[in-house]
């Protein structure tokens, strides 16, 4: 469930959890029904992952499926869930072994017309250069319970892990239905870590705002890195309207099931980098990836000597995707940008020799044509409808046929359970009855 901006209207015209209001009109159609006592139905994953290259696989959301260990993988292997509760995310984490650069290759053919998928994962670290770093920290009614301690945990880890760079410079700006600047961006010391442990959460989550926010406080000064460091579920439907140039947004979704399209979007515009935390990961070895991201991309100014979407600074750690579709995709393409001592890297890459088959790269690449928000209704439906890839204007549906005349259809509303870890009184306790006096926090929970 996430929170939805604007003015209750008091009417339904759909079935979902939340009431209409002036600024999403068709909220009642877009929130699901959620179940307080759980669903009966379960899921069943079988992940068949071939990175490309060497790596080690782990799993903070289902760590039976790797084992209590590390699962080191030479080049392929297919893992199998059963009977799964569909309350979190399902996430593996795959890290590359090499300490050069890796370029994991997979292509396939749909309808004539030739797809690759290239995924770049740059070794090395990145030279610490002084920055300003704005925490944008959530502190709404969702965070509540295990998610606001972790994250209180993980800023300050991220914070001492700065700290040790005395040129750095931290301000918090934490955010629910107001947006409230807490501590100024100044060296950090001791009054930096009273004001993240002092942050407790409630109301609504007014990230957009925060964000706007955020942008404005840096100097005009280009001597220093610029980033905004967001620690958020993502369960919004609030958006930023004013990204600043030169300013990198670094996200941390906190969660058990993350809205990481809002954190997505956020840190493509700003040519950032985002991760997503379990609740109860090891919170040292996500403040030392998060520092790492903090250090700025490993590789920037990427180019492609091929027309190609998804292009983009790459991050330690963070794989970079490269999406290619063509009647007659090049044997090789080269593959070129600048590493953090703005030296010049080439990388070529062989299509010929490229991984195994992969029956979805048309969808792969479909998706990262569907996130250009520039697209048009017309062409955003019918990328969706030629590739079979959901967009805001598209949906799925399952039709069931009944050989009984005279029978009307039957709307069945899905219910779906509340996340791992959220409390639904917390959450829903009270809704109705706000709603129905017409306040404007009657949704004022998520």
């Amino acid at each position: 469930p996430r929170f939805i901006p604007g003015q209750p209207s008091g009417v339904k015209t759909g079935d979902g959890w939340s009431y209409d209001t002036d600024v999403v009109p068709d909220a009642s159609q877009i929130t699901p029904v959620v179940s307080k006592d759980g669903v009966s139905y379960t899921a069943d994953i079988t992940v068949d992952l071939s990175p490309g290259f060497p790596c080690e696989i782990t799993s903070p959301s289902h760590g039976s499926i790797v084992g209590k260990h590390r699962l080191k993988v030479a080049r392929s292997v297919v893992l199998e869930a059963k009977n799964l509760t569909p309350d979190r995310d399902f996430i593996v984490c795959y890290q590359t072994k090499s300490d050069k650069i890796e370029a994991g290759v997979h292509c396939g053919t749909f309808k004539n017309e030739q797809f690759a998928v290239i995924e770049i994962t740059p070794p090395g670290q990145v030279i610490d250069k002084p920055k300003d770093v704005e925490f944008c920290v959530d502190k709404s009614g969702s965070m509540t319970g295990a998610k606001i301690e972790g994250l209180k945990l993980v800023a300050e880890k991220i914070l001492r892990r700065l700290q040790q760079n005395p040129q750095n410079r931290v301000g918090i700006v934490a955010f629910n239905d107001k947006v409230e600047a807490i501590h100024p961006i100044t060296e950090i010391n001791d009054l930096t870590i009273t004001a993240i442990r002092g942050i407790s959460a409630s109301s609504t989550t007014y990230a957009g705002q925060a964000l706007d926010y955020c942008f404005k406080q840096f100097t005009a000064d280009t001597v220093r890195e610029k980033y905004i460091l967001l620690i958020a579920d993502g369960q919004t439907s609030d958006m930023w309207t004013n990204v600043v140039p030169g300013v990198r947004v670094i996200a941390v979704g906190i969660d058990a099931a993350i809205n990481e399209s809002y954190l997505r979007d956020i840190v493509r515009e700003t040519k950032g980098t985002s991760i997503s935390v379990y609740p109860g990961e090891d919170y040292d070895v996500v403040a030392n990836m998060v520092a790492g991201l903090l250090s700025g991309p490993v590789l920037r100014d990427v180019k492609v000597s091929s027309e190609a979407l998804g292009v983009s600074d790459v991050y330690q750690g963070k794989p970079g995707v490269i999406y290619l579709k063509g009647r007659q995709l090049p044997e090789e393409v080269q593959i070129t940008g600048k590493d953090s001592r703005d030296q010049d890297v080439s990388l070529n890459v062989s299509l010929i020799k490229g991984g195994p088959e992969c029956g979805f790269s048309h969808q792969l690449w479909a998706r990262e044509k569907l996130r250009d928000h520039t697209l048009n209704a017309e062409e955003q439906i019918k990328t969706s409808l030629e590739y079979g890839v959901l967009c805001s204007k598209t949906a799925f549906v399952a039709v069931l046929l009944r050989d009984v005349p005279g029978q009307k259809p039957e709307r069945v509303e899905v219910p779906v359970a509340l996340p791992h870890t959220w409390d639904y009184d917390a959450v829903f306790g009270g809704t109705m009855v706000l709603a129905q006096l017409g306040t404007p926090r009657s949704m004022g929970f998520l």
